[in-house]
């Protein structure tokens, strides 16, 4: 995949919304690994809510959580310069630690 950028949610295995086509302004939402605000889904719809008080003028932000893929250009495609301190270097969902065994 050469373009990487998408407006897409996926719903559930059979639903996928496509902000591009008749989206809202919810679209120009931009990812943040530190984000203002959340995506929820309710039923078929999703909703933007912050999740702290924003100010007039600050950019909203949600952590775009993109699944991770077998391709090992995800981290490429998908990095993250969000500058935020918390900042993964990508938007992929964070991977999930792995226990320590003893």
């Amino acid at each position: 995949m050469k373009r990487h950028h998408t407006f897409l949610f996926s719903l559930d295995k059979h639903t996928v919304i496509d902000g591009d086509r008749q989206g809202n302004d919810a679209r120009y939402i931009n990812h943040s690994c530190d984000p203002n605000c959340e995506a929820v889904t309710v039923g078929k719809k999703i909703f933007i809510y912050a999740r702290k008080n924003v100010q007039p003028g600050v950019e909203l932000a949600y952590d775009y959580k993109y699944e991770w893929s077998n391709d090992k250009d995800d981290v490429k495609l998908y990095k993250c310069e969000c500058g935020s301190p918390k900042c993964r270097g990508t938007i992929m969902k964070p991977k999930p630690r792995r226990r320590r065994t003893r």
